[in-house]
C-alpha cells in the first residue's frame, strides 16, 4: 500500500474538518435505508449522510447538530463517462464547489477533480486510481503528487463499507465527499446499493 504524505497547504473547504493528525474514516451503512454515518476508527461521529429524492442521485451531508453542510449529485446528462458535484446546499444560490470526472478503464477506475475558482483558492487536481481487481486506491494531490488519501472497500461482517485514511492536514469532509461519490458512481453501475443497509458497491 501507498504510503501517505503529511500536507502543509491543501484546499480547506470546511477548515474545521482539516486533520490534526493522520486519520482512519470509517463509512458504515445504517441497517434500514439508504443513509449512513462517517465516523473516525476510535468512534468520533463525523457526518450523517442521507439520499435526497431526485434525479441526480443527490446525497446531503450533515454535521453532528444536524446542520446540512453540503450536498453531493451526480449530472443527469453526460457524455463520455460520469460527472458528479460537492457543492453548498443554499437554494437557489447552490454553488459548485468541486466538479469529479468519473471513467472507467481497462486497467481499472480513476476520476479527477477540479476546484470551482470562484469558492476555492486552490486550482490543483485530485486523482484517484485504482486496479481492475483491486480492492484499494489512493487519491493525489496531482498527477505525481503525494498520496493524501488510502482508500479501501471492505469486507465486515458480511457487509461492504469504505474505510479511509487521510493524511494529517487534509480536509475529511472533501475527503469524504469524493468517497460518496465513489459510492454512487459503483451503485450506479452496480445496481446495488451503496452503503444503506451495510453494502456498497
Amino acid at each position: 500500500m501507498a504510503q501517505l504524505a503529511s500536507v502543509s497547504s491543501f484546499p480547506a473547504l470546511f477548515p474545521s474538518y482539516i486533520a490534526k493528525q493522520e486519520e482512519m474514516l470509517i463509512f458504515k451503512g445504517r441497517q434500514f435505508g439508504s443513509s449512513y454515518d462517517i465516523k473516525t476508527v476510535e468512534g468520533r461521529a463525523l457526518f450523517a449522510v442521507e439520499p435526497v429524492p431526485s434525479l441526480g442521485r443527490r446525497m446531503r451531508v450533515l454535521d453532528t447538530s444536524g446542520k446540512n453542510i453540503f450536498c453531493t449529485r451526480k449530472e443527469t446528462f453526460h457524455v463520455g463517462g460520469s460527472r458528479y458535484f460537492i457543492e453548498t446546499p443554499a437554494r437557489p444560490e447552490t454553488l459548485k464547489l468541486v466538479t469529479l470526472e468519473f471513467k472507467m478503464l481497462a486497467i481499472g477506475d480513476k476520476f479527477t477533480t477540479s476546484f470551482n475558482k470562484d469558492a476555492v483558492e486552490h486550482q490543483g487536481q485530485l486523482f484517484f486510481n485504482r486496479g481492475y481487481f483491486s480492492t484499494e486506491g489512493t487519491i493525489t494531490d496531482g498527477v505525481e503528487g503525494p498520496v493524501i488519501a488510502l482508500v479501501e472497500r471492505k469486507i465486515i461482517n458480511l457487509r461492504k463499507e469504505y474505510q479511509a485514511i487521510v493524511s494529517q492536514g487534509v480536509d475529511m469532509a472533501l475527503i469524504s465527499g469524493l468517497i460518496i461519490c465513489l459510492g454512487e458512481q459503483e451503485k450506479s453501475h452496480s445496481n446495488a446499493p451503496a452503503l444503506g443497509g451495510g453494502r456498497w458497491g
